[in-house]
């Protein structure tokens, strides 16, 4: 039994948590929820001595960055020690120290067929599927993953056409500087790569801040959206014949109206 704790009191704060949960049996995930005796290590202290408790799930990398740069409090990851991560995070003394082994797959699971025998395409697939969806409730999981991808779509979509109109007038001001700068900006965005820039984003820009990283993704993707938008409209107006500019002017219309 897994206690609730995201209901502690926490008098002294939160400490946050990155872990990795594929690590059974010391932190992994089962019924939608994170266990094993890492967590339930820092469940026990953070009980006892008046904190909250705030678990983030990642791989080794962004776990490694975020310590040193002080974005997580405490890791548990089934991490190795080396020389070279030890000059940038504090390791505790070894709780556990295992060998080294080869894996093959184990025949009879995951659709392959016992010795001898033959499994058929419908019944392996059903097999995967029950494995992936249905064994532990792990459908709840894909199903909050995909809340949180529509989530960060649809605000991305709404800000980065905001960002994109906003860069389109600047790219079409008189300031030649102005412009200049923008254009600059846009090249700069369309040349990073979407995962480096939230990368850059979330562990250099946003560090200290200590943001949520559904709210860092939301703005990166805006970012980068926005810079396309941009273009888009730039594109279209431009397109526009000078013929229907020169029409609008000769009725009266100002600049704004025209344009509108």
């Amino acid at each position: 039994m897994v206690e609730d704790y995201t209901a502690f009191p926490a008098p002294n704060g939160a400490i946050k948590m990155a872990i990795k949960s594929d690590v059974a049996p010391f932190s992994y995930i089962k019924d939608n929820k994170f266990v094993g005796y890492d967590i339930d290590i820092m469940i026990r202290f953070c009980k006892a001595y008046g904190y909250g408790l705030e678990i983030i799930s990642l791989e080794i990398p962004p776990i490694l960055a975020g310590l040193s740069i002080g974005m997580y409090d405490i890791s548990a990851a089934g991490m190795t020690v080396t020389e070279e991560r030890a000059e940038s995070v504090n390791f505790a003394n070894p709780s556990y120290t295992g060998g080294v082994v080869a894996v093959v797959a184990n025949r009879g699971q995951f659709g392959a067929a016992p010795e001898g025998e033959e499994v058929g395409f419908w019944a392996g697939l059903g097999n995967s599927f029950y494995k992936n969806f249905v064994q532990e409730n792990r459908w709840q999981m894909i199903l909050s993953g995909l809340g949180v991808t529509f989530l960060i779509s649809i605000c991305s979509a709404i800000l980065g056409t905001v960002i994109g109109f906003g860069l389109c007038m600047v790219r079409r001001s008189r300031s030649k500087v102005a412009s200049k700068v923008a254009a600059v900006f846009i090249r700069i965005i369309q040349g990073v790569p979407v995962l480096v820039l939230l990368m850059v984003l979330f562990y250099v820009v946003f560090a200290g801040a200590r943001l949520d990283g559904i709210i860092v993704a939301i703005f990166g993707f805006s970012i980068n959206f926005g810079v396309y938008v941009s273009e888009m409209m730039r594109t279209g107006i431009d397109a526009v014949d000078p013929g229907q500019w020169e029409a609008a002017s000769a009725m009266g219309f100002g600049r704004v109206k025209t344009f509108t």
